[in-house]
Formats: structure tokens, sequence, C-alpha cells
């Protein structure tokens, strides 16, 4: 899991990996990571912990959805704030997401 600073440039000039997937963690904020597949797809990604499990809260595509500088911000926020019952994949109206322009 290779950490950067994921700036505009980098994320936009970054090549697909041979094979699978790669994560790129945020040397600013390492809850935050960009997931790059073999086809090219580039997705951002909120990790946080609930009951001692690690979970992954998909924000949305690159590049349509946000760039870097504006997902460091809200992002503590969205972990700071989310009710420890709320899981975002079960509960689709959890309002916590939307902080983040998921």
């Amino acid at each position: 899991m290779p950490r950067k600073k994921l700036t505009d440039l980098f994320v936009e000039r970054i090549a697909p990996p041979s094979k699978g997937r790669l994560e790129y963690f945020d040397t600013t904020f390492p809850a935050l990571a960009l997931r790059v597949t073999d086809t090219g797809h580039k997705s951002w990604s909120l990790f946080y912990r609930t009951a001692g499990r690690l979970r992954r809260y998909t924000i949305g595509n690159y590049p349509p959805s946000i760039l870097p500088p504006h997902a460091r911000p809200p992002a503590p926020h969205c972990i700071a704030s989310k009710p420890a019952a709320i899981r975002p994949k079960r509960n689709a109206s959890a309002a916590w997401p939307d902080a983040i322009g998921g």
C-alpha cells in the first residue's frame, strides 16, 4: 500500500497496475485512498473503524467526483460525526456520507 501525496496531477497521471488493483494512501490524510484497477478505473475511498473492524466507504469515482484537495477537509468531519451504529452499506439513507459529496 503505497503512500503518496494525492495531488490532482498525480491522480490524473497515475498508470494502472498490470494486474489487479492498487491503492494509494494520502500522506496528508492517511484514511483517504485512491484505488486504481488494471482497467484504469479510479475511485476514492475513506477508511474508518467500527467496533474494531476496518471498514471502507467508497466516496466516488475519479474524475467527476472530487479531487484530493476537496476530499481531505470533509473526511475528518465525516469520521468524527459518524454515529457508531450507522453502517453505510446497510443504511443508504445515512446522512454522514452526504457531507463528503457522495
